[in-house]
């Protein structure tokens, strides 16, 4: 039996006074656990699932279950989980279980016996799906957790008995054919359940009766089409003997084919209508005999068909309005699941809608209608599947009117042009629009009760462009005809106005003029004085440059205005003075670190130059100075800096000639000055670091270290592209003093004055030696550490033990040296010494060393 815990834990405190807690005493047996609690029982009808709690100090677990008054059968084999499935068990049977805990202490006390019936075998419900003159079709839904059924079968009310055991196939409804039957006779069938424990009860019994064998054959070449979403049309071949037939219909082939038809078919075709869209239908027809003998014959084999997917429902808030008198826009609301719309039209509302066209939006226009007429329209929505039904029929009536026939245009000798047109019917008036490009606005110009007009008071050599509508006092205004143009003759142009001449540069002159009406182009003449000219060029504008021209001469012009009529008079002269040329051969020269001279050849004509620089070729030119020489010495400028400069000329009366080609030249590098704020500070006891102010024009820093602050400061101890140095490795305690020189490529400035630092106290004492004296005492010495004022003496039994201060020196006594005394004989010492600076400042420790005593 298990003992309660409480009970445990006493024995186990009796169990550890008795051994003393010694390390040899052997552990006790532990005991068995607690009983397991909460258990919980599921049954189906061959198998039980156990769950409990789990038991705190348990390692495995054992169920235990007995059939009614039955023996116990114990599962041996310990789970370690806390739930069990017990399987192969009988059906609707009572069980009994009960639960063990175990581990190494053996098995607790069983658990309170629970009891639970496992459940029935399901019986199937049976149904006859169909029946021919020697089989019956049989269906049942499957039963879980059966693995086979046995059908059972009897004549009439006589006794039955198996004829088929068939394998559960995992479908939700298991079918089964009895074939090799005879007519006309009545059959009974009951279908039980197998398990792996045993047979289930038997079904209710369902009937039969085969049907009388067939008189004549089945009808041929049986056929099924889709026809709509909801219809689908069978056709077949007659059967000779038979007077009618029937159609029988299943969604499935091997399913129930029930009779569609009321009454029977005299023809061999027939529409099955009000079917689900996108459905699949089979289909069986035979033929039916109502002469003696009467009877039906042979079903057809089955055929199949699959009614259309539904089309988009018809478009809705269809409307229709003109939009002139040839064309009419359709509108609509947009339709769910619809692609695209067809647009049908007819001449009356009840008429023949024929197809107008397709639209992918909701508004389709239609074109080339009759003015004045009433068109009617349907909308039907579209996908890929079908078109679905057309709306309601909307109508609208097309613009009175429509452009005028036959308008022409035809230019007069005295700048007028004579237009003329067909006659509208109805129209009382024409409107005639006016514009000088045919895309362009057309302006009403006048409107005549006639059918034609001559345009007046029109320039000379212009094209024109004309449009008229027709005018209606009932109607309003019909549609624009389509444009025509004439142009009126051309005459000699007039002498340009306002003409001037301007110097562009030492080769070019630009002349300007006034518009001339009528001109197509102008003619450019050219003097060297205001005698002879001579054509130097064309333009379609009213300006032109003329180029290759000499610096510092004056050139007079005149122009004319031409077009396909003539050339015009020539304009007054004007005239313009080419500039002074560019200076040439201008050179630039680098005198020294701030001044530049620039020389270049004389320009004829020039009284005075201007000097322009840059920073960069390309960018502004600022004015530096006029000079009346051909040289120049640009001064005050930095030092290795790059600069770029332009000359022209100026002539008495300030009139400036072209610039010349840039040229550059670059600053000599100058040695860089001494540098300022020069500084050091210790970091540490081996680092000093020195900083200085930058200095223009240097690229790197050398710096000097000496040991005196009047010494040669030979020895460069760095140099530093930044303004700060950090100097190692010195010793500790030590004055050291520092210059700096600034260096570029002209070479090494001046060196700065000179700055000092004392590096830090610190580093540990060396050359450390141990030396056992006698069985009692060590002496230890080590060298002198600079800056150290006292010494102090650390000791430990081990080197990597733990040291311990046992004496220090006299400050300032400059003693390196103890001897450590009242030792043990025969026992090593180690020792480790560091120093301390007046300011109390330590430095680091000593390597260990050690010595043993006799």
């Amino acid at each position: 039996m298990s003992r309660p815990k409480q009970r445990r834990f006493l024995y186990g405190f009796i169990f550890l006074l008795s051994c003393g807690m010694w390390t040899g005493c052997p552990n006790p047996d532990p005991d068995p656990p607690e009983t397991p609690s909460g258990i919980q029982l599921t049954a189906d009808s061959n198998s039980i699932t156990v769950s409990w709690d789990t038991v705190f100090d348990a390692d495995k677990y054992r169920v235990i279950y007995r059939k009614g008054s039955g023996s116990a059968t114990p599962i041996t084999e310990g789970t370690t989980e806390t739930s069990l499935t017990i399987n192969g068990l009988e059906a609707n049977t009572t069980y009994y279980i009960t639960v063990e805990a175990g581990n190494s202490g053996g098995w607790s006390l069983q658990s309170s016996a629970k009891s639970i019936t496992t459940s029935k075998i399901g019986t199937p419900t049976v149904k006859v799906t169909g029946t021919t003159a020697n089989s019956v079709t049989l269906s049942w839904d499957h039963i879980s957790a059966a693995l086979r059924y046995k059908i059972y079968r009897g004549l009439g009310t006589g006794p039955a008995s198996v004829v088929a055991t068939v394998n559960a196939t995992g479908s939700a409804t298991c079918v089964w054919t009895d074939t090799g039957l005879s007519e006309s006779t009545s059959y009974r069938y009951w279908v039980s359940a197998v398990v792996s424990t045993g047979e289930g009860e038997l079904s209710a019994y369902v009937s039969a009766t085969t049907e009388k064998a067939p008189l004549f054959g089945a009808p041929a070449e049986v056929s099924a089409t889709a026809d709509s979403s909801t219809s689908i049309t069978l056709g077949w071949n007659a059967v000779s003997e038979a007077s009618s037939y029937e159609v029988y219909r299943s969604t499935s082939e091997q399913g129930t084919y029930t009779k569609v038809t009321a009454t029977s078919i005299v023809g061999t075709s027939y529409t099955n209508t009000g079917l689900s869209s996108g459905t699949t239908y089979y289909y069986k027809v035979r033929g039916f005999r109502s002469s003696s003998p009467s009877g039906y014959g042979d079903y057809s084999s089955p055929v199949f068909a699959t009614t259309k997917a539904a089309g988009p429902s018809a478009p809705s808030s269809v409307s229709a309005s003109a939009v002139s008198s040839s064309s009419i826009t359709v509108t609509w609301y947009s339709v769910t699941g619809a692609t695209g719309y067809n647009i049908y039209r007819s001449s009356s509302s009840s008429g023949t809608y024929t197809l107008a066209g397709t639209s992918a939006s909701t508004s389709y226009t239609d074109t080339e209608l009759t003015g004045y007429t009433t068109y009617y329209y349907k909308v039907a929505s579209y996908n890929s599947v079908s078109e679905g039904e057309p709306s309601s029929p909307t109508s609208a009536t097309t613009q009175w009117g429509g452009a005028p026939a036959g308008l022409s245009a035809t230019a007069g000798s005295d700048n007028s042009i004579t237009l003329s047109w067909g006659a509208v019917s109805g129209a009382n008036y024409y409107y005639i629009y006016r514009s000088t490009t045919e895309p362009g606005t057309y302006n009403q110009v006048t409107y005549t009760s006639g059918t034609s007009y001559t345009n007046t008071g029109l320039s000379s050599g212009i094209t024109y462009y004309y449009k008229v509508r027709a005018y209606s006092s009932y109607y309003s205004y019909g549609d624009y005809s389509s444009p025509v143009s004439a142009t009126t003759p051309a005459v000699i142009p007039s002498s340009p106005s306002s003409v001037s001449a301007s110097a562009v540069s030492s080769s070019s002159i630009t002349i300007t003029w006034g518009s001339v009406t009528g001109a197509t182009e102008y003619k450019i003449y050219r003097g060297s004085s205001s005698g002879t000219y001579t054509s130097v060029g064309t333009s379609a504008s009213t300006s032109y440059t003329d180029t290759g021209l000499t610096a510092s001469t004056t050139y007079y012009y005149e122009v004319t205005a031409n077009n396909s009529a003539g050339e015009g008079e020539p304009s007054s002269t004007a005239s313009a003075t080419t500039l002074l040329e560019a200076p040439a051969e201008v050179s630039a020269t680098e005198d020294s670190s701030s001044s530049i001279t620039l020389s270049w050849g004389a320009v004829s004509g020039a009284y005075s130059y201007y000097i322009y620089r840059s920073a960069s070729e390309q960018e502004t030119y600022d004015q530096v100075t006029p000079t009346y020489t051909t040289s120049y010495t640009d001064t005050g400028l930095s030092s290795g800096t790059t600069y770029y400069y332009k000359v022209r000329a100026c002539s008495s009366s300030s009139e400036y000639g072209d610039e010349s080609s840039p040229v550059s030249a670059t600053t000599l590098v100058a040695i860089p000055a001494s540098p300022s704020s020069v500084s050091a500070s210790a970091g540490s006891s081996s680092a000093i670091t020195v900083t200085w102010g930058s200095v223009t024009g240097a690229t790197e820093y050398n710096i000097y270290r000496d040991s005196s602050s009047s010494g040669t400061y030979t020895l460069v101890v760095g140099t530093s592209a930044s303004t700060s140095y950090a100097d190692n490795g010195l010793a500790a305690s030590t004055t050291y003093y520092y210059k700096v020189a600034a260096t570029n490529s002209a070479g090494e400035g001046q060196r700065s004055s000179y700055t000092s630092a004392t590096t830090l106290f610190g580093g540990a004492p060396t050359g450390l030696s141990a030396t056992a004296v006698s069985s009692g005492s060590i002496t230890l010495s080590w060298n002198t550490m600079n800056g150290a004022s006292r010494y102090y003496i650390y000791r430990s039994a081990s080197e990597q033990g733990t040291y311990t201060q046992v004496a220090y020196t006299a400050t300032d006594s400059g003693i390196t040296s103890y001897s450590d005394t009242g030792l043990s004989s025969g026992t090593t010492y180690y020792y480790k010494v560091r120093g301390r600076d007046s300011s109390s400042a330590y430095g680091d420790y000593s390597l260990p060393v050690s010595a043993t005593t006799p």
